[in-house]
C-alpha cells in the first residue's frame, strides 16, 4: 500500500495540466453515515458522523481524471489525511458520476479501542477505500465500499459541497 501512495505522488505532477498548480475544485466535506460496521470497528463508543474537512482536485492531462488531497476529522474523531485518483464516468445535465480510489491515514497515530467484553486492541488506520460519487450542482455524496471483519458489506457514506475554483474567481472579479 506504501508503494501505491509513493507512485501516486510520483506521477501527480507529471499528469496535471501544465498551465499552473492551483486546484480545480474545493470539496467541503460535513457529514457520514457508517454502515455494517459496529462495535467490532469502532469499539462501545461507536463511529463519529461528524466529520468536518476540506479536500482539493486537480484535473489532469488524461480526459476526465483527476487527482485529489484532503484533510478531515475522520470516524475516530482523529485528523486524516486522504489521496485519490478519480475518473469521471458519466455526465447528464448537472449531475455527474465519479469513480474513483482513495487511500486515508490518520495523523495521530495508532488508536486503541476498548470493546464491551474489555478488550483492547491497537490499530494503525490505513484505509484503500474504493467509492462512487454522485454530484449534483455543488452537492455531492460519496459511497466508500468495503466488507466489515465477518466479510458482510460495509461502508461509509459521506455528504458535502464541491465548488469549482473558476466559479470562485468570478466572484472576486
Amino acid at each position: 500500500m506504501r508503494n501505491l501512495i509513493y507512485l501516486i505522488c510520483m506521477l501527480f505532477p507529471l499528469t496535471l495540466k501544465a498551465q499552473d498548480l492551483t486546484p480545480d475544485r474545493v470539496y467541503l466535506n460535513l457529514a457520514t453515515k457508517h454502515f455494517g460496521m459496529g462495535e467490532e470497528i469502532f469499539g462501545i463508543n461507536g463511529p463519529n458522523e461528524i466529520n468536518p474537512g476540506f479536500g482539493l482536485a486537480w484535473d489532469s492531462q488524461f480526459e476526465n481524471v483527476s487527482y485529489n488531497i484532503g484533510l478531515y476529522r475522520d470516524s475516530f474523531t482523529q485528523p486524516t489525511l486522504t489521496m485519490g485518483i478519480s475518473r469521471m464516468m458519466a455526465s447528464f445535465d448537472e449531475f455527474k458520476f465519479i469513480a474513483g480510489l482513495s487511500v486515508t491515514k490518520s495523523l495521530s497515530g495508532d488508536q486503541e479501542f476498548e470493546f464491551a467484553d474489555g478488550t483492547q486492541i491497537v490499530e494503525a488506520r490505513f484505509y484503500a477505500w474504493p467509492y462512487l460519487q454522485l454530484e449534483y450542482k455543488n452537492m455531492y455524496t460519496q459511497l466508500r465500499a468495503g466488507v466489515n471483519n465477518d466479510i458482510e458489506p460495509a461502508g461509509v457514506f459521506a455528504f458535502g459541497l464541491k465548488f469549482d475554483i473558476e466559479d470562485i474567481a468570478a466572484i472576486y472579479k
